[in-house]
């Protein structure tokens, strides 16, 4: 016996900010706040990128093959190029 269930389901959280990584500071400052750059003062190329590295984790999570990702490809060396 097979059950199908529709569901709906929420998409992923867009974060509005980033970190800046900082080194660990001394155990007896406390933690302290990463201080963060708004979205919206990014670059394009840097949008892009962090894009990218997301969707690579999550088909990467997910045990899966990115549809979109380019196949790598490499020169042999006689004018062909091979997949």
């Amino acid at each position: 016996m097979k059950i199908s269930l529709d569901v709906d389901i929420k998409p992923f959280a867009v974060p509005t900010s980033v970190y800046i990584e900082q080194p660990p500071g001394l155990r007896q400052d406390g933690i302290r706040k990463l201080p963060e750059i708004p979205l919206s003062d990014l670059d394009v190329a840097t949008l892009m990128k962090l894009c990218d590295d997301f969707r690579e984790r999550v088909f990467e999570t997910a045990g899966r093959d990115d549809p979109n990702k380019p196949q790598e490809r490499r020169f042999t060396g006689r004018g062909i190029t091979v997949c």
